[in-house]
């Protein structure tokens, strides 16, 4: 058996819109057509962890099939039906999109909207704000198979309670707005181009790990770095400066994943205790933020980003002004591996914590090296956009 684990919005229980089994069509998908929630029941307090129990691992979960089921909250329900639907997401703050929601019905009569199975804009809306209601306004396919493997899509977020600094002081992430300013790495002023956040279930944080946030603790990363502890997302990258990075890099500071360091001090994977949400930001271009005190990357536009953030209301303008490219080097690989060995031989001979500008900001280093495949580059002077083509010193 196949499982796999995805998200779904509860609609609430309807008559069976495939009364005839006779037949791969749901016959009264018709009935169905309709509003589901409102602003006194909003659909963002709907979401649900599905297990996908395929049976015969075909990424298809078979209608009317005892042993293929959906789990939620721990019961077992047996598909009866599922349809294609041109339909409208309404969010809490008003705006629309339009998507063709995937609706999956049990033999219970239980209504769910099921997320995409590629990373598409049907996807991306249904990601995008906290939706409050669902309108399913024309059946678009009454024969829809059931696919089994769905989207899980984990952007690189901030936890809420993470706070961000601004020129007006350091502020709640959940606080902030498209439109406001925030203060980046060396003191400048950038615009958000757009925000959005998604729940995590503590469900869902226990039956699929990688959702459960990275903590990093007051200090991990150097005296104030970060003031107070810090959750992040495992992909969420951290940038350390530090006289190995520029050297191994070719830069002043190198970005690494958080679940990267997780053998460090100070670093831990948080428990599933209670509900998180994961906040991404975007600006006119990558950069470093500071967190809780803490230098960390703004959301990076890459290519598979790029394509989920297209066809969303407010996403268009990040997209089309922002610089897709990254504003230091990402740290993967072998040689990301080599530099957090360097690292923690580093500490285990006395030394504390990570990165140059942190604990470990030592020029005297006890392992000297020149990468190899060093090329010279620079990091412009107001935390913008790392550059392989100018070949100026470390700094």
């Amino acid at each position: 058996m196949t499982v796999y684990l995805w998200n779904a919005i509860y609609l609430g229980n309807a008559p069976d819109m495939d009364p005839n089994e006779t037949n791969p069509k749901a016959e009264n998908a018709k009935m169905l057509l309709g509003t589901y929630g409102s602003s006194d029941a909003p659909l963002r307090n709907n979401i649900v962890d599905v297990k996908a129990n395929d049976a015969d691992g075909d990424a298809t979960i078979n209608y009317d099939d005892p042993s293929e089921t959906l789990e939620i909250g721990g019961v077992k329900y047996t598909l009866d039906s599922g349809a294609l639907f041109d339909a409208t997401i309404t969010y809490t703050d008003g705006s629309t999109a339009t998507i063709t929601a995937v609706i999956l019905q049990t033999t219970t009569g239980d209504l769910y909207l099921a997320p995409e199975l590629t990373a598409n804009a049907d996807q991306a809306a249904m990601e995008a704000r906290p939706i409050q209601s669902l309108t399913l306004d024309k059946v678009a396919d009454n024969k829809k198979p059931a696919g089994a493997d769905r989207q899980q899509t984990d952007f690189v977020c901030f936890a809420n309670g993470t706070r961000i600094a601004t020129p007006s002081g350091d502020r709640l992430i959940e606080k902030l707005t498209i439109g406001d300013e925030v203060t980046v790495q060396g003191g400048s002023t950038k615009v958000i181009r757009w925000i959005s956040h998604r729940p995590i279930s503590v469900c869902r944080q226990i039956v699929d790990p990688a959702a459960r946030p990275v903590r990093i603790a007051a200090g991990a990363l150097g005296p104030g770095q970060p003031v107070a502890p810090l959750f992040v997302s495992q992909q969420h990258r951290l940038l350390l400066t530090d006289p190995l990075a520029c050297r191994m890099f070719g830069a002043a500071g190198v970005l690494v994943a958080a679940k990267k360091l997780l053998a460090f001090e100070g670093f831990s994977l948080a428990p599933a205790q209670r509900p998180i949400s994961y906040f991404h930001i975007v600006l006119d271009r990558h950069i470093i933020l500071l967190a809780n005190g803490a230098p960390a990357e703004s959301l990076l536009l890459g290519k598979e980003a790029q394509k989920v953030l297209q066809d969303l209301p407010g996403a268009q303008v990040a997209l089309t002004s922002a610089r897709h490219r990254p504003c230091r080097p990402i740290a993967t690989g072998q040689k990301l591996q080599r530099f957090l060995w360097r690292q923690q031989r580093r500490r285990d001979r006395g030394g504390t914590g990570l990165g140059g500008q942190l604990a470990l900001g030592n020029r005297n280093d006890p392992y000297p090296e020149v990468s190899l495949d060093l090329k010279p580059r620079t990091v412009s002077r107001e935390a913008g956009l790392w550059s392989p083509q100018r070949p100026t010193p470390c700094r």
